[in-house]
């Protein structure tokens, strides 16, 4: 059986129901317990029990039953066991972007070619520094409610993981002032698979499965030393704690013992040459260096590869770049709506383009998995978006096999 989480934020009552059901006339409805709403007007509630690989429409209800005609939105559920799938992704959506690449996107999902968008951060460019929860609900409220954004997330599931702008300031870290206020946004906003830990100053990590592919999706800005704060070389220079290091390590031991593949999340630029103060890898080059040691020496480097975003352009490697440790498989998708520009590198393939504040840009992944074990495919095309007319141009498709090592 399947599950969902769902936000939803509502106006004009103070208890809600969410409701699914496969009937676009919402028989045989599924409902959730009455939620009440908190003081930023969100109802978050949690569906189990749901029919693996089908489309649920959803609704809200008022205490009395009666349903919300202005929000109806919907979410396929994965099928059960090994399966082939698609998914989206990219980074760097402009303060209120409403561009056509969300369209783009849009008909991708409802043509069922993809089945998630796992947004790499960037959501917003509000870089708030103010300790205050409510300006961080300001700046969803803003991107969610344009009409756009609006069409696509309704239908479309989308887990999140955040990068600096929208944590706060540019290349900010662990010492960012209004760090409290946005780990409480995202925990009660965002319809987050189960997080890892609980506490109101732990880090919103995750993992999460998908067929044979195991999603770890880190967080490499809450918790990671300020850039320049020691050299690069330098153990200080972290990334992340210990704790989430060591849940990443486990998390690829189990992905390996269970058969899975792995995308590793990392929203910043894993393929780098080392640079003290630089906000990418090559300026964690210590955390890296330790990371990439442990893929090595527990024969991970063909079940990894890296999806990331917080670069304005889209780039592959092969991990054959002298500035990719490990020589992992390494995707660079983004920007939704920013001008475009290059960070870190060499790649095997890109970036495309490096400049301009015309063209938009994301990643379509195929994971094909024709037997349920060994290797799985991945194809990835990097998809460019003309801002003004809308057209799409392929400026990267590239196949990779991930599993066993050899």
């Amino acid at each position: 059986m399947s599950g969902a989480v769902v936000t939803v934020k509502v106006s004009q009552a103070s208890a809600v129901r969410l409701v699914a059901s496969t009937g676009i006339d919402f028989s045989n409805p599924v409902k959730t317990a009455l939620i009440t709403l908190d003081e930023f007007q969100l109802a978050r509630g949690e569906f189990t029990g749901l029919d693996p690989d089908a489309r649920y429409f959803l609704t809200v209800e008022n205490a009395s039953g009666v349903r919300d005609p202005s929000y109806v939105g919907s979410f396929r559920t994965p099928p059960s066991g090994p399966h082939s799938f698609g998914f989206a992704s990219a980074s760097c959506s402009d303060t209120g972007s409403n561009g056509l690449i969300f369209d783009r996107i849009r008909e991708r999902v409802e043509a069922d070619e993809i089945s998630f968008f796992m947004h790499t951060g960037d959501l917003h460019y509000r870089d708030i520094f103010i300790n205050e929860e409510i300006r961080f609900h300001a700046a969803f409220d803003e991107a969610f409610s344009q009409s756009r954004q609006n069409a696509l997330w309704r239908i479309c599931p989308m887990p999140y993981m955040w990068d600096d702008h929208d944590y706060g300031p540019n290349d900010t870290d662990r010492d960012n002032p209004a760090r409290q206020a946005a780990i409480a946004a995202y925990r009660r906003r965002v319809p987050s698979y189960p997080l890892v830990r609980s506490g109101a100053e732990d880090a919103p990590y995750y993992s999460f499965v998908r067929g044979r592919v195991r999603f770890i999706v880190t967080d490499v800005r809450s918790e990671r030393a300020e850039k320049g704060e020691f050299d690069s070389t330098d153990p200080q220079q972290v990334a992340f704690t210990t704790t989430q290091r060591d849940w990443l390590f486990a998390e690829m031991l189990a992905a390996q013992a269970a058969d899975q593949a792995i995308i590793w999340v990392s929203t910043k630029p894993w393929v780098a040459a080392i640079t003290n103060g630089a906000d990418h890898w090559g300026g964690y080059d210590a955390a890296r260096q330790e990371i990439a040691s442990f893929i090595s020496t527990n024969s991970l480097n063909r079940r990894v590869a890296i999806l990331s975003g917080d670069m304005h352009a889209l780039a592959y490697d092969d991990g054959s770049s002298v500035n990719n440790p490990a020589g992992l498989r390494v995707i660079q998708a983004a920007p939704l709506e920013r001008t475009r520009s290059a960070k870190g590198g060499p790649y095997t393939t890109g970036p495309f383009p490096t400049s301009g504040a015309t063209i938009s840009g994301y990643g379509v992944i195929d994971v094909t998995d024709e037997t349920g074990s060994g290797d799985l495919n991945v194809r990835f095309r990097g998809i460019s978006v003309d801002r003004s007319t809308g057209a799409e141009s392929t400026e990267i498709d590239v196949n990779f096999d991930l599993g066993a090592n050899l």
